[in-house]
C-alpha cells in the first residue's frame, strides 16, 4: 500500500474514532443534564401536570439522535472545510485572536459568552423573521421543559452552527476558553427551558433571561409574538426593544390554534413539512 494513501487511512480511522469518543462525551452529558434538569424539575414546576414522558417525547428524543447522529457532524464538516477553503483566504488572520488569547481566561469567558448570546440574539430574530417554517418546529411545542432546548430543526441548527462558527471565527475565539463559554451556554438553555418556576426580581432580570422570561418567548398570547430572543442576557432585548415579562405566566405555548393543527405528529414527516413547503412555492414561481 502506498505510504502517502496509509497515512490518510490512519487519519481517517483516528477521526472516526475521535467523533466515536465525542458522542460518548455528549451522551454522557445528555444524561447527566436531563437527570439534574428533571430533578429540578420537580422541586417547583411551573405545569405540574407535565408528566417525564410528556405527549412529544419520542419525537423530541428522537431528532436528539437524528441531529447527533447525522446532521450535526455533517455541517460541522462543511463548515470547518467552508472556513478553511474560503474564509481562510479572504480572511486569513483572525482579527483579535493574540489579544483575546492574551486575556486571563475568566475574561475571556465573559465576553464569549456576551458575543455568544449577540449571536444567538440575532441569529434567532432572523430565524423569526425570515426562517419561520423551520423554527416553528421549537415554537410547536405545548409542554415546555428541559428537552425542548434541543427541539431544533436540523436547517435551525445549520443556521445556528454558521451564525456562531463565523462570529467566534472573525474575532479570534479558541481553546478553553470558547470551549467553557458553550458549556455555559448550553447548560444556560437547558436551564431557561426548564419546568421551574423560578422568576428573577428586578434589576437582576433586566440582566438575565430565567424559566420565566422565556416562557413568554413560547407563549400562544399575541402580545408575546417575537419578544425574548436572547439565550442568557436578558439585556440585549432590553436594548433592542424585544423584552417582555410580565409578572403572570403564560397560559398556553405553541403555534396558533391553525398552526398547531398542521404539525405532523411523527417526527420525520415534520421535518420534511417546511421543506415541502418551499419546494412547492419554488415550483409555483417557476411555472
Amino acid at each position: 500500500m502506498d505510504d502517502e494513501l496509509y497515512l490518510r487511512l490512519l487519519e481517517a480511522e483516528y477521526k472516526f474514532f475521535k467523533y466515536l469518543d465525542d458522542l460518548l462525551v455528549f451522551g454522557i452529558m445528555l444524561f447527566i443534564a436531563g437527570v439534574i434538569c428533571v430533578a429540578l424539575e420537580k422541586i417547583r414546576p411551573i405545569n405540574k401536570d407535565t408528566p417525564f414522558f410528556k405527549k412529544e417525547f419520542k419525537k423530541e428524543i428522537g431528532l436528539v439522535a437524528l441531529n447527533t447522529l447525522m446532521f450535526i457532524p455533517l455541517f460541522a464538516a462543511l463548515i470547518s472545510i467552508t472556513l478553511l477553503t474560503v474564509l481562510g483566504k479572504i480572511a486569513p488572520n483572525q482579527m483579535f485572536d493574540q489579544t483575546l488569547s492574551a486575556l486571563p481566561l475568566s475574561v475571556q469567558i465573559i465576553f464569549a459568552l456576551l458575543c455568544m448570546d449577540l449571536s444567538t440574539y440575532w441569529r434567532h430574530r432572523f430565524t423569526h423573521n425570515y426562517m419561520w417554517p423551520y423554527h416553528s418546529f421549537h415554537h410547536s411545542a405545548e409542554e415546555i421543559t428541559w428537552l425542548t432546548a434541543l427541539r431544533l430543526h436540523p436547517v435551525d441548527y445549520l443556521t445556528a452552527m454558521l451564525f456562531d462558527t463565523l462570529v467566534t471565527y472573525f474575532l479570534g475565539f479558541s481553546g478553553s476558553g470558547i470551549v467553557a463559554a458553550n458549556i455555559i451556554m448550553m447548560a444556560y438553555n437547558y436551564f431557561t427551558h426548564l419546568n421551574l418556576n423560578v422568576v428573577f426580581g428586578k434589576p437582576m432580570r433586566y440582566v438575565f433571561a430565567s424559566p420565566h422570561f422565556h416562557r413568554w418567548h413560547h407563549a400562544t398570547d399575541k402580545s408575546a409574538y417575537d419578544k425574548n430572543f436572547c439565550g442568557m442576557f436578558s439585556l440585549l432585548d432590553v436594548i433592542f426593544g424585544t423584552y417582555y415579562h410580565p409578572e403572570i405566566l403564560p397560559t398556553a405555548y405553541g403555534l396558533t390554534p391553525r398552526d398547531q393543527k398542521e404539525v405532523p405528529e411523527k417526527l420525520i414527516p415534520h421535518i420534511l413539512q417546511p421543506i415541502k413547503k418551499d419546494f412547492r412555492k419554488l415550483i409555483r414561481k417557476k411555472n
